[in-house]
């Protein structure tokens, strides 16, 4: 149930800054809990304009390089649904991952500020 919470939360107008003001109290341990359970979908959620602000957020938080590098490489242990479902048996080839994240992020309003 909290997790569903929190997934309306960082999608919402007024949610996602009391998720960001959250990450700013700058607990590892929660800002790392917020980023698995952005992981899962990081594309969609990088795609929306209150999520994208939540994830550009988190970005900043320390232990964010090696996280992104495990989405990006498809070692994170929430892998993204919808990398899963667009890429089937390809998603877990980094190439591919990488291409497919670029290619939506990049031209899109919100997912470049991410990327």
């Amino acid at each position: 149930m909290i997790i569903k919470r929190t997934h309306i939360l960082i999608e919402c107008p007024f949610g996602n800054y009391l998720i960001q003001n959250v990450m700013k109290i700058k607990s590892e341990e929660r800002n790392i809990k917020i980023f698995n359970f952005i992981a899962g979908d990081f594309t969609r959620l990088s795609l929306q304009k209150f999520s994208s602000n939540v994830i550009e957020k988190n970005l900043e938080s320390s232990q964010a390089a090696s996280q992104i590098e495990q989405i990006f490489k498809g070692t994170h242990f929430v892998d993204d649904q919808d990398l899963e479902r667009k890429l089937g048996y390809q998603s877990r080839n980094q190439v591919t991952r990488v291409n497919y994240i670029v290619q939506c992020l990049a031209p899109h309003q919100y997912g470049n500020y991410v990327l």
